[in-house]
């Protein structure tokens, strides 16, 4: 090695793939590192278990919200907002909705909460596991789409131009009131769907 040549340092062998888990070490990383909110309940709505995340979001460990109640953590109001949700999921069914939360952070966000029953060896349902997964982004989206269209149909419909929208295959999505009476489709029904060489083909 010539003294201008930098000296190479001996590269780290790759640490050892682990041959096996434990399903509690599977349980353990699953629910620290999912990045959703997971917690466990009883019938009496006794917490049992919670994850890391799910006590972050309470600025506490999860070693102090186990063995407390909803009514506890969350206050008697706002438990009679989601218990419906909690009634339906403890008669068996599986139930997912979303709602607007305060983050940690002080932020409003959405959140997909889902309530799965938790059942026993013979089939009877003990509790549930709630869990809640981030999907802001994916609702402002829609709820901005959403918007858009609304405000594209309502342009639409008011404009004096007559307005004709069509996919590929020429087949009619949408036209506005304008459009209808110059094509003289107002005696026509089922607009929607068809194609527009039909249509066209129509006799007034």
């Amino acid at each position: 090695m010539t003294p201008d040549e930098p000296e190479l340092s001996p590269s780290t062998p790759p640490a050892p793939r682990k041959a096996a888990w434990s399903k509690e070490e599977l349980l353990d990383l699953i629910s620290r590192s999912a990045g959703a909110t997971m917690a466990v309940l009883d019938r009496d709505l006794v917490m049992i278990y919670v994850n890391e995340e799910y006590a972050r979001w309470f600025g506490t460990v999860p070693e102090q919200l186990v063995g407390k109640t909803l009514v506890e953590v969350y206050g008697a109001q706002e438990v009679e907002r989601f218990t419906p949700f909690v009634q339906r999921v403890l008669n068996g069914e599986r139930v997912q909705y979303q709602r607007m939360l305060r983050t940690p952070y002080g932020t409003d966000e959405w959140r997909t909460i889902c309530l799965t029953p938790w059942h026993n060896a013979r089939g009877e349902i003990d509790g549930f596991i709630t869990t809640a997964l981030d999907v802001h982004e994916l609702q402002v989206t829609m709820n901005a789409l959403r918007a858009a269209n609304q405000r594209l149909s309502s342009h639409m419909e008011n404009s004096p131009l007559a307005v004709v929208e069509m996919d590929h295959k020429l087949q009619l999505l949408h036209c506005s009131q304008r459009a209808v009476q110059l094509m003289g489709w107002l005696h026509v029904a089922g607009l929607e769907g068809r194609l527009l060489t039909e249509l066209l083909a129509l006799e007034p």
